[in-house]
């Protein structure tokens, strides 16, 4: 046997020789190094336990586990992470003009399928009309985006009416995927027609979504059938005229500037069918009239059994003619949250917000945005100056009844410093129950950028000033407390 080469042999006893000192260690220190080997298995455990080993198989595995889920779960995977995304984002592209627009989206919803969702792509991208293109996509619960973003803008921007007939069925449509979701984006003068035409075979449709479109001048829908539940029309700024005629609309968002308004159930105006089955009204208006204010008549029946309500301080004067004309009984029993959206703050605006919480008997949370690039105007006239005048007239003999005994939460933000948010807060407080500890949020403390409370605890001596106390430490669900619309259009 040949002999190795020295070197070779020093290197291997040195190997041995490490080897027998690391033994010689190991009996040597007993119980603390099993105790080190169990620290290290656990540490190993831990980081097989954090580690997402199911996003670490091969894509045609994942695509097997995700065939086994039902439809609404098996789409949901695509908000896992990263790489369950792009599971799904295979787009299939295609080419032609604005008028093969509904022929193309049918023949998109008639290749899906919900038992194999893999054997076609969930994403259209459609190029039409020298470089305009249109964004198809699917989501979990029958939802249907169409986003037509992707144009020039002129062609974007030039003005355009819009006139949706629901409820009307061409059976030649007819496709597997129901759309109970429509999510319209960006449509223009080029694609209008089409898009009426197609919807007006989903006979299906629930929730109907119109934003972002700059040219809309005038929109009408007709609804005949019993299914459409919401609709919502968000930051169309030329939108001159609005006429929406449903059945049995459950939620009304509205967002910019307020054009000329008209809402019908059925055959019969809002202003003289007896009851509304409308329970979530964003009216937010802050934008200012498209037309003069004086124009603006909104039927208190429109959200008289709300329970979600986003209003301006100024829509507010131009309904209050109306309450004066229907006195006491007009109440917003119902009314559970209330987002109160104003420019300032001056004292004839906290009257007028006390005077609308007189109206909500029922109200848990109320939120107070102070935006000053919201619509504002002058109040001095005789009419503005009947804000307080349904309740003042009836003396203290009701302002018991009149407290709000419910209200819990009041979230301010937008103030300018803390006095005029203690200022509100005090008026805000002379309208809570005695007995009902509320808890008034502010945007930040003068220790920190942190929200701080003030907490009702009690009258004074003589029962006649509320008291409260500063928590300078909020909660975090607290504090992240937002009503229902804030994060609509945003």
């Amino acid at each position: 046997m040949a002999n190795k080469p020295p070197g070779k042999q020093r290197n291997l006893a040195e190997d041995f020789g490490a080897l027998g000192h690391m033994t010689n260690k190991r009996e040597d220190s007993g119980t603390g190094n099993v105790q080190h080997h169990i620290a290290s298995e656990e540490s190993i455990l831990r980081e097989a336990a954090n580690r997402d080993l199911i996003s670490e198989l091969p894509d045609g595995i994942l695509i097997e586990i995700i065939s086994f889920l039902p439809y609404e779960s098996a789409i949901q995977t695509s908000c896992l992470s990263r790489r369950w995304r792009s599971l799904w984002d295979q787009v299939l592209e295609c080419h032609g003009t604005a008028d093969d627009i509904p022929n193309q989206i049918a023949s998109f919803l008639k290749r899906l399928d919900l038992r194999n969702p893999f054997k076609h792509p969930w994403k259209l991208r459609f190029h039409y009309d020298k470089g305009s293109v249109l964004c198809a996509s699917v989501g979990a619960h029958h939802k249907l985006h169409l986003d037509f973003s992707e144009a020039f803008r002129e062609i974007r921007m030039e003005v355009f009416d819009m006139r949706l007939t629901l409820f009307r069925i061409d059976y030649s449509y007819r496709v597997i995927f129901y759309v109970k979701s429509l999510h319209l984006t960006s449509i223009n003068h080029l694609t209008s027609e089409m898009v009426s035409f197609l919807i007006s075979n989903f006979h299906m449709l629930e929730t109907l979504l119109i934003q972002n479109c700059p040219g809309l001048l005038d929109l009408r829908i007709d609804h005949w059938g019993p299914n459409i539940l919401r609709l919502a029309v968000l930051n169309c700024p030329k939108l001159t005229s609005l006429h929406i005629c449903a059945l049995k609309l459950k939620s009304l968002h509205y967002q910019g500037r307020l054009p000329s308004f008209t809402l019908y159930s059925g055959f019969y105006s809002f202003s003289f069918y007896p009851k509304f089955t409308l329970e979530d009204a964003m009216l937010d208006f802050r934008g200012g009239p498209v037309n003069k204010p004086s124009q603006f008549d909104l039927s208190l029946s429109v959200i008289r059994y709300v329970k979600y309500l986003t209003i301006c301080h100024w829509n507010f004067e131009f309904i209050r003619p109306k309450l004066i004309s229907e006195g006491s009984d007009f109440k917003l029993h119902d009314l559970k949250e209330l987002w109160w959206i104003d420019n300032s703050i001056e004292v004839y605006k906290i009257k007028s917000l006390l005077s609308f919480l007189k109206l909500c008997p029922s109200l848990q949370r109320l939120f107070i945005t102070i935006d000053p690039k919201s619509y504002g105007f002058s109040t001095k006239s005789k009419g503005s100056r009947q804000v307080m005048g349904v309740h003042q007239s009836q003396k203290t003999a009701g302002n018991k009844r009149e407290q709000m005994c419910h209200l819990r939460i009041v979230k301010m933000e937008g103030f300018k410093n803390e006095e005029d948010e203690i200022l509100f807060a005090k008026q805000i407080l002379k309208v809570v129950a005695s007995d009902n500890e509320a808890i008034i949020i502010t945007s930040k403390s003068s220790r920190n950028n942190n929200p701080r409370a003030l907490v009702k605890t009690h009258s004074d001596e003589n029962g006649r000033k509320p008291c409260f106390m500063v928590v300078n430490d909020v909660d975090d669900r607290l504090s992240k407390m937002k009503h229902p619309h804030m994060q609509i259009g945003r």
